[in-house]
């Protein structure tokens, strides 16, 4: 899934760029990587470090959802919620089918008292786990 998501952002780079085959595997496993050593990073609890390796993930790869959604939950570990947000709302964006980004954006609407757009956001991302 990761690698999918990674190829459809990267293909709007790739031509824009005219990169042949060989490169845009180089960029796909380059973003890849930083997005594993990043959630090494996530592990240690390095979230600011994280989110710089992420940063060069999604610069790489703008499609890269997964990596979006990530940087969504560090920076709800360092209590930047509209940065969160923002991270969430990117994902979902890039990939409508983001059941995670879905749930935590709901998460943080409720927290904000947005219990009916919120209850929405989850109800998608719950659809969405399901199949439905």
């Amino acid at each position: 899934m990761i690698l999918h998501t990674i190829r459809n952002g990267s293909e709007e780079v790739v031509r824009e760029k005219n990169m042949n085959v060989k490169d845009r595997i180089m960029i796909l496993a380059e973003a890849e990587y930083l997005y594993q050593k990043a959630r090494q990073k996530v592990d240690g609890e390095d979230y600011d470090g994280a989110l710089v390796l992420l940063d060069k993930a999604v610069s790489l790869a703008p499609g890269f959802s997964v990596a979006h959604c990530e940087k969504g939950n560090c920076y709800c570990f360092l209590n930047r919620e509209n940065d969160a947000l923002a991270s969430y709302e990117q994902a979902i964006q890039v990939d409508p089918y983001h059941a995670e980004a879905w749930f935590h954006k709901g998460q943080i609407l409720k927290g904000r008292g947005n219990a009916d757009e919120g209850d929405l956001c989850i109800d998608r991302a719950t659809r969405l786990c399901c199949g439905r």
